[in-house]
């Protein structure tokens, strides 16, 4: 019966902490000339934590490990330039409601 109830209690613990949203999530929209970008790769600097824009260009990016810390976001897409915001803690970024608004890399003749 122990055994049971304590599974069961440890369950319940488990299952209520993955439902709170953390208050570290950067949220945000990459758009150029007003139009949303599709499949923008947005990465947390120096890590493999990264996540892609949806069809409205819209992301979500769970920072939870780095609380505390300063935090460089990169954004890229192909043919675009690569764009960088910085902040100076998480909790910052997910304050903040990033919008980066892209401009075409300019396009270069070969020669």
């Amino acid at each position: 019966m122990k055994p049971t109830l304590l599974l069961t209690i440890s369950l319940l613990i488990t299952m209520i902490s993955w439902g709170q949203e953390s208050n570290t999530i950067i949220k945000g929209k990459v758009t150029e000339k007003g139009e949303a970008l599709i499949g923008v790769t947005i990465m947390i600097e120096e890590t493999t934590i990264g996540t892609f824009t949806d069809l409205d260009g819209n992301f979500k990016l769970d920072a939870f490990r780095f609380e505390g810390e300063s935090i460089s976001i990169r954004f890229q897409y192909a043919c675009y330039k690569t764009a960088q915001v910085h902040f100076d803690s998480v909790e910052d970024a997910a304050a903040t409601s990033i919008e980066v608004n892209y401009k075409k890399a300019k396009k270069f003749k070969v020669i």
